[in-house]
């Protein structure tokens, strides 16, 4: 009988990491620490912020950022195995779950996405190719799965990730007087090195607020994959909790109920 029990496990502690991961981070980059400085700007309609010593990534959060994937990615393969015994096999060391960019295999030709040693149910076979990045077409890059199996391969032959410290625009806000024109803001998107700008606020033909407070903060984003690509832009906690969330949503919704077994999740 299929059995989830590992692949729960995998995920909580994996969940675990992700809420230590945002405890480290939060207490590093406390939004009550004053980190930017306003610089006058010849245009008096604009306000440039600017840091002045950026704080370091800690490698142990680096540790943490591997074990969290490595955790997801087990949990998959632990599923996987599942899969395999559910459909009347036996898994081998080549059993795996499979993560394509694309339908197309090596030589140009369309090929379902199976589960080795073979698999003969079609409801897996369908189950699997749902959760595929190639699903996202040309987008496969923004797939949970993909960034998830990239991250996996680049963490398996090096010894840490590339992380960073950035500004976080999600996480900015100010307010503004009714009917005052729009405020135009600018961020800086590349990781921060001491003294760098951090962000640039356009007042246009109104006088700027001398409290004007855009309530600016730093994260944590990793280095790695496309130029500009999600990897890089979304903070490192919010990136793990989406994937995780995805695995467990998928796996509840989807692979528990064809294999009839209890999961727990969230």
């Amino acid at each position: 009988m299929a059995d989830l029990g590992g692949v729960e496990a995998k995920l909580k502690r994996a969940e675990s990491h992700i809420t230590e991961l945002q405890v480290l981070i939060g207490a590093r980059f406390d939004v009550n620490t004053d980190f930017f400085r306003r610089e006058e700007h010849t245009d008096p309609s604009k306000y440039v912020y600017k840091i002045d010593v950026v704080p370091k990534v800690d490698p142990e959060w680096k540790v943490i950022i591997g074990e969290t994937i490595f955790n997801m990615r087990s949990a998959l393969d632990h599923l996987a195995q599942q899969l395999v015994e559910f459909d009347k096999g036996t898994p081998d060391k080549h059993t795996q779950f499979p993560i394509r960019e694309s339908i197309f295999n090596e030589h140009g030709k369309e090929s379902l996405t199976t589960i080795r040693p073979g698999r003969r149910s079609r409801a897996i076979v369908q189950a699997v190719e749902a959760v595929q990045p190639y699903q996202r077409g040309h987008d496969f890059a923004k797939h949970h799965l993909w960034i998830l199996n990239h991250l996996s391969n680049i963490d398996k032959h090096r010894l840490l990730l590339s992380a960073v410290s950035r500004i976080d625009p999600t996480a900015s806000w100010w307010g503004s007087d009714l009917g005052a024109p729009p405020i135009s803001p600018q961020f800086t998107w590349h990781p921060l090195e001491d003294g760098d700008e951090v962000a640039s606020f356009e007042f246009g033909d109104a006088k700027p607020d001398p409290d004007f407070d855009p309530h600016l903060s730093l994260t944590v984003s990793l280095d790695e994959g496309p130029p500009n690509g999600i990897i890089r832009i979304f903070p490192v906690v919010q990136l793990l909790a989406a994937i995780h969330w995805y695995i467990g949503f998928n796996i509840s919704m989807e692979f528990a109920p064809l294999m009839v077994v209890p999961f727990e999740w969230p």
